[in-house]
C-alpha cells in the first residue's frame, strides 16, 4: 500500500474505534447483557447505499441508528440523573457522546444523509476495503461467511443472516423482523466485495474473502 492509503485507512481505523468504544461504553452502563456472538451488547445494521426509500434494509438500518443515538443519549441522561454534579456539563457531554458519534459517523460515510431525515448505517465501498484490510492479514483467504463473523465481533456490524438475527435481537426490532427475510439478502455485499477485488467465487454456494495485498507490500 501507498503511505497515502496506509494514512486513510489509518483515520478510518481510529474513527471506527472511537464510534465502537462508545457504544460499549454506552451498553455497559445502561446494563444490558452480551451474548456469546458479539460481546458489546449492540448491533450496527447497515444498508446498500443505494437501497431506494421503503427497502427493507434501508428501514432496518435507520431504526438501527435511531436505537444506538437513543442508547447514547439515555445513557449521558441516566449518569447525570445519578450525579448531582453532572446537569451542568450535560451540554459537554452530549458533544463527546452521541454528537460526536453521528459528526464521526457522517465524516466515515458510514451514516447518511449527511442532513435531512432518514439517517441510517450503510457500507460504502471504502468501509468494506477498510474492513477486509483491518480483519485479514495480508494474502489471507477467509469464508464469506467468516468474514460476516470478524465484522460482527470486532465491530457489531451486522452483515449475515446469524448477524442481522442478533443485531434485531438485541434491539428488539419487532417490526423489522417482519423484513428480516428480505434484509438477510447479502448479494449487494457480495456484489461490492466483488467490484473491490476481494471476493473469489468457488462455487454458487461458496465464496471467500480474499485480502489482495502482500506481506511485502504492507512495509
Amino acid at each position: 500500500l501507498a503511505d497515502l492509503e496506509k494514512l486513510e485507512l489509518l483515520e478510518v481505523l481510529c474513527c471506527m474505534q472511537v464510534l465502537r468504544t462508545l457504544c460499549f461504553q454506552a451498553s455497559r452502563a445502561d446494563g444490558r447483557q452480551s451474548n456469546a456472538n458479539f460481546i458489546g451488547g449492540y448491533g450496527w445494521i447497515t444498508a446498500n447505499p443505494e437501497a431506494p426509500p421503503g427497502a427493507p434494509t434501508r428501514k432496518l438500518a435507520q431504526a438501527s441508528f435511531e436505537r444506538v443515538e437513543g442508547l447514547l443519549f439515555r445513557v449521558l441522561r441516566k449518569q447525570a440523573a445519578n450525579d448531582s454534579n453532572a446537569t451542568g456539563s450535560l451540554s459537554e457531554a452530549d458533544k463527546h457522546g452521541f454528537e460526536i458519534f453521528r459528526r464521526l459517523g457522517k465524516q466515515l460515510g458510514l451514516i447518511i444523509p449527511r442532513t435531512g431525515k432518514g439517517q441510517r448505517f450503510v457500507l460504502p465501498s471504502h468501509l468494506l476495503r477498510f474492513l477486509v484490510a483491518a480483519l485479514l492479514k495480508p494474502g489471507e483467504h477467509i469464508l464469506l461467511t467468516e468474514f460476516y463473523e470478524r465484522v460482527f465481533a470486532h465491530y457489531g456490524i451486522a452483515l449475515g443472516e446469524q448477524q442481522l438475527a442478533t443485531a434485531l435481537d438485541q434491539g428488539e426490532a419487532q417490526e423489522g423482523n417482519r423484513d428480516y427475510a428480505i434484509a438477510a439478502d447479502t448479494r449487494w455485499i457480495e456484489e461490492a466485495l466483488s467490484q473491490g477485488g476481494f471476493l473469489v467465487e468457488l462455487s454458487d454456494a461458496v465464496s471467500m474473502v480474499r485480502h489482495p495485498g502482500t506481506r511485502q507490500g504492507m512495509e
